[in-house]
């Protein structure tokens, strides 16, 4: 069974100081703002489709029609994971998303801290329209997760987030390590300053020992346990592209980030696309014509010959996730 991961939208209100969305500020806000076609994507799924809403590059809710887009994949027996930052939206709203889900759906919330932190990293986001949101689903049917990214700005408030998790009758609590620390420094509307710090209160990840999470920045050489392969995973991006994880998706917009992009990019380029041309759509491809193609085939060469963006996130010195979790109190 495939694994779909859709960038329902590349929109979002939050200006997060690491996402891409921020560094490429004019790539989003003036010309590369998209959202996924509903009839196209739903046909493209079909029926009993596992499907991630995800937040790649934007947030999934912000897709202008996307109560209508979920209510049509419930229509053909998806189960659906919704990620999000969940701020923005009234009572109303998320009463009418409560109602689309069904048992086996979950909502993932990103929420890096309570209200006097939580907009610190998550720039622009409103904690009333998150405890909104908290309160509105509290009494539901699908699963819910807190995801929390530690900062040292935020670590002391690990257990009175998750306590505020238990009583709003969250499935999970997810504190989750992150490549997106640089020690950077953030400069609020009133003039103060601080540095964006990681969280001292876990052990510094190490690519000798196994039972640490890596942040995969090392550039040593690691084995790569391909994902995308192991989940059979389909990541489509807000324009309709095809791509074979979320992690490679869309890299050809940010390749001027860095080095490792431009030469990620170059990769791809050579062995997917220059050979077969563009990559396919969603508007004129099936996926079973896609997943049959030689062109599908040969992202299987850049996958085994692993990007530096592949050892950053599927290297194989990352733990289990479910057991790094469950030590960090996922499960509630």
């Amino acid at each position: 069974m495939v694994n779909f991961h859709i960038e329902a939208t590349s929109k979002c209100t939050l200006e997060c100081p690491l996402c891409d969305r921020t560094w490429f500020y004019d790539t989003f806000k003036k010309r590369n703002l998209h959202e996924i076609n509903i009839d196209n994507i739903v046909n493209f799924v079909g029926v009993n489709g596992q499907v991630a809403l995800c937040g790649n590059n934007g947030d999934p809710i912000y897709h202008s029609k996307f109560l209508d887009l979920v209510a049509r994949f419930k229509d053909n027996n998806c189960t659906l994971h919704i990620h999000t930052n969940g701020s923005a939206k009234t009572k109303a709203w998320w009463t009418k998303l409560k109602n689309l889900l069904t048992k086996d759906d979950c909502i993932t919330f990103a929420i890096d801290g309570l209200e006097d932190t939580n907009h610190l990293y998550r720039k622009n986001a409103k904690w009333k329209s998150i405890m909104t949101a908290i309160k509105t689903l509290k009494d539901r049917e699908f699963k819910m997760i807190w995801q929390f990214i530690p900062f040292k700005h935020n670590q002391h408030q690990l257990a009175e987030a998750k306590a505020l998790a238990l009583k709003y009758g969250f499935s999970g609590f997810k504190p989750l390590r992150s490549t997106r620390f640089n020690y950077q420094k953030i400069v609020q509307p009133d003039g103060l300053q601080y540095l964006l710090e990681p969280s001292d209160i876990t052990p510094e990840p190490d690519l000798d020992d196994p039972t640490h999470m890596t942040t995969g920045l090392d550039s040593r050489t690691v084995n790569i346990k391909c994902n995308s392969i192991e989940e059979s995973t389909v990541y489509i991006y807000a324009d309709g592209t095809v791509w074979p994880c979320t992690y490679l998706g869309g890299i050809h917009l940010f390749q001027a980030r860095s080095v490792h992009n431009a030469i990620d990019w170059s990769i791809i380029k050579k062995h997917v696309i220059t050979p077969y041309g563009p990559l396919p759509n969603i508007k004129e491809s099936k996926l079973s014509n896609i997943l049959t193609s030689e062109q599908w085939n040969a992202w299987t060469f850049v996958l085994n010959r692993p990007t530096k963006i592949c050892k950053q996130q599927c290297n194989s010195c990352v733990v289990s996730r479910e057991q790094e979790e469950f030590d960090l109190g996922y499960r509630l």
